[in-house]
């Protein structure tokens, strides 16, 4: 698996592999749920765990992100395992003090359960233009024979169930993966 796409709603572009890539801090916040929500590792080449999770390890580290030191400063809290029914896995994040909801998975179950999108750095509440986009976006990645998973996240108050991870969601974006095998 490599991520080859991504969209938000900054910018929809190609994954250059092993290239330095010029991104905003939108992009970055979408790689940054991605890398924390993955129980993979990769490290000199080598990957041990799910094979679509070290994938999102490596488009962490094609955006520049020094995941030592994300994983270091976010520790994690609390997690709501992925379920196939759910199709959503969920981490609770501390930085500092500072909790975090970070959500992956199915986009089609990230949009219903997202109230708010990042758009240009600025938390706003979604709208059917932005649903459109992200739609019209996830069906351009599947076209191309891709498998799409997005994230989303929201900043939290104090520790939440496991129940109340998955609600009211801000929505950062997508990724669309290649299955080379």
């Amino acid at each position: 698996m490599t991520v080859t796409k991504y969209f938000n709603l900054e910018v929809e572009d190609s994954v250059v592999i092993n290239k330095d890539i010029i991104t905003g801090a939108d992009v970055k916040m979408l790689a940054k749920a991605l890398v924390l929500c993955s129980d993979a590792t990769f490290e000199n080449g080598k990957g041990t765990g799910d094979l679509t999770e070290i994938a999102l390890l490596m488009f962490g580290d094609d955006l520049g992100i020094d995941r030592k030191d994300l994983t270091c400063i976010n520790r994690r809290v609390s997690e709501y395992p992925f379920d196939s029914s759910r199709k959503l896995m969920s981490i609770l994040s501390s930085d500092k003090g500072k909790l975090t909801v970070y959500t992956k998975g199915a986009i089609d179950n990230l949009l219903k359960i997202s109230t708010h999108v990042l758009e240009d750095g600025c938390v706003v509440p979604i709208t059917n233009e932005h649903l459109n986009l992200y739609t019209k976006a996830t069906t351009g990645m599947t076209s191309m024979a891709l498998r799409t998973l997005g994230a989303a996240c929201k900043p939290v108050d104090s520790v939440v169930k496991e129940s109340d991870m998955e609600k009211d969601l801000i929505l950062l974006g997508l990724v669309g993966m290649i299955d080379p095998s």
